[in-house]
């Protein structure tokens, strides 16, 4: 019966003592790879959310902070571009050939005669006109006044008018042509003066910045007429009084025995004078040239007299 003590194999039941196994649910204990939850430690890379704290990014929204570009906003600012003057309204106006061969324009403040002759071409010929006012040329305006000080002109009105061809480039003259503008309401026709801005002419009285036509005042004092051979910026003026003008016909700055001369054969009717000689030579402001006035200025060239009374 010494066979039944041989129940150590139960004893062998370390092998249920081997359920160490379940011991060895260190596994689990390895479950201290959780514990290696360093990872989510790891999570430094959430903490690494320092990437939205790279956010910085956004606080790179100093991009909006750079609303410099909206300080570039300063172009709405220059939302007087709005406010500023009007530009020039230019228009094109078709030559008419009349019966009698001339040619003719006419515009909103005037009408231009000419020869047919006076051009290089004799189709597609168009003037295009410029109205110009204080408004949208308040820099001409100022340069004219500027130009034409010494006629210390009381009004002005300027015009831009060239001739041109179907592509728009300038036609020079080869003749002269007529112009008779109207003369602007309020103005003096007996002041009444025409002149060009910049160049020079070779039938006028010519100075470096403008020309100053004869300009001939209509019976009806309505319009006034000049004769041209270049077209341009034109200004149409009422001359003002300007005591450092009398007396000096010529433009040269003082007054001279070529003055009193001059004056002598508008009085006597041998020439004519432009309305700008007419109100130097009427020194006693009558209303008319007169030997009174030439006696005048020759007194004056003469330093006989020191006033014109």
């Amino acid at each position: 019966s010494a066979k039944p003590s041989q129940s150590p194999k139960p004893s062998e039941s370390t092998k249920p003592s081997e359920s160490v196994k379940p011991s060895e649910s260190l596994k689990p204990s390895e479950s201290a790879k959780p514990s290696q939850s360093p990872k989510p430690s790891e999570s430094t890379k959430p903490s690494e959310s320092a990437k939205p704290s790279e956010s910085v990014k956004p606080s790179e929204s100093t991009k909006p902070s750079e609303s410099p570009k909206s300080s570039e906003s300063t172009k709405p600012d220059k939302s007087p571009n709005p406010a500023e003057s009007p530009k020039p309204i230019s228009k094109e106006i078709p030559v008419e050939k009349a019966e009698d061969g001339t040619i003719q324009v006419q515009g909103s403040r005037f009408v231009i005669k000419a020869a047919e002759k006076a051009f290089e071409i004799a189709q597609n010929i168009r003037l295009a006109e410029t109205d110009l006012t204080p408004e949208n040329s308040a820099e001409q305006y100022d340069k004219a006044k500027e130009t034409l000080k010494e006629y210390n002109p009381s009004h002005i009105q300027l015009i831009d008018m060239r001739f041109i061809d179907e592509k728009k480039e300038e036609l020079q003259l080869l003749d002269k042509v007529t112009i008779t503008f109207t003369i602007p309401e309020g103005y003096n026709p007996e002041k009444v003066a025409v002149a060009r801005l910049h160049e020079g002419m070779k039938t006028a009285q010519v100075t470096e910045k403008y020309t100053l036509y004869e300009t001939v005042i209509a019976d009806d004092k309505k319009t006034a007429t000049i004769e041209t051979d270049q077209m341009g910026t034109f200004v149409i003026m009422e001359i003002g009084k300007n005591e450092a003008l009398m007396g000096d016909l010529d433009g040269d700055g003082k007054i001279t025995l070529k003055d009193a001369q001059t004056t002598l054969k508008a009085a006597l009717n041998l020439l004519g004078l432009d309305n700008g000689q007419k109100q130097a030579a009427d020194v006693n402001e009558d209303g008319k040239v007169d030997l009174k006035d030439a006696q005048l200025i020759l007194k004056r060239s003469l330093n006989l007299i020191g006033t014109w009374k």
